[in-house]
């Protein structure tokens, strides 16, 4: 898609942490949305051998930075489409909630549901490049065009000069916790994440000092949920269950029975 494309300048202006004279009032009423498809060449092909495939969204509302407590600014969703076994992976790896299973053919109708039309929207993504080729391939429209759209990948060109890495590389230079990456969901939240402290981090540099850099601080830092196995949770659900049921039996003992286990013990 032709749509231009924003650096660190509109990041800071968006955040309030612009010093420029010439702040656009409308980017005091945005929407920043980072996406993250999964099964990127499974949706280019059209679904055409298979559905595996995720949409993930992290969603900040810059209304919000100074109202609402910092563990609930971001909003973050994942999508997954395919087989159970692809499903049931996805949901268990996702950290921020529950995997929401959508068909392949839905997965349009799920990303216009989550842009809203009526604010300015800022896109966000590490090597966008992909996600807006998905979108593309998805036949996706925007109704109302993005007011900016954001690579971390080029924003930490420019904060640290020259930047080539990953996403994990860089969420360990910011600092940054994170784990299961290559969730769509998960990915998503940790590019808004890196995408904050790389703001934080140039006012720094800058000795640029307001209270939108502690809370943007806090939000990127704050600790992930943990990561659980699933077979854990499986055994751990295994051994509820066996307690429960050797209650139940207690309760059909008879009160002998009962006196010698406890004389046992």
């Amino acid at each position: 898609p032709s749509i231009t494309r924003h650096g660190l300048s509109m990041l800071l202006e968006i955040l309030g942490l612009s010093h420029s004279v010439s702040k656009s009032p409308a980017l005091n009423d945005t929407v920043i949305i980072a996406i993250d498809f999964e099964g990127i060449n499974t949706i280019k092909s059209g679904f055409t051998q298979k559905d595996n495939s995720q949409v993930g969204f992290a969603i900040l509302d810059t209304k919000d930075l100074r109202q609402v407590p910092p563990e609930k600014l971001i909003s973050t969703l994942n999508f997954a489409a395919g087989s159970s076994s692809y499903v049931t992976k996805a949901s268990n790896k996702f950290l921020f909630g529950e995997t929401i299973a959508i068909q392949s053919s839905s997965m349009v109708q799920t990303i216009q549901s989550h842009i809203p039309q009526d604010r300015n929207v800022v896109l966000v993504g590490h090597g966008i490049l992909n996600e807006l080729q998905a979108l593309q391939a998805l036949g996706f429209e925007f109704e109302r065009p993005p007011s900016g759209i954001l690579d971390t990948s080029r924003i930490a060109n420019e904060v640290f000069q020259f930047w080539g890495g990953s996403l994990g590389d860089l969420l360990g230079v910011l600092g940054c916790p994170f784990n299961r990456l290559h969730v769509a969901g998960n990915d998503a939240n940790f590019t808004l994440r890196a995408l904050l402290l790389l703001a934080a981090k140039w006012c720094i540099s800058q000795h640029q000092d307001d209270e939108v850099l502690d809370i943007l601080r806090d939000i990127s830092t704050r600790p992930i949920p943990p990561y659980v196995d699933p077979e854990i949770k499986a055994a751990e659900r295994r051994e509820k269950r066996l307690v429960k049921s050797r209650k139940h039996q207690s309760k059909l003992w008879s009160k002998e029975k009962q006196d010698q286990i406890r004389a046992a013990r």
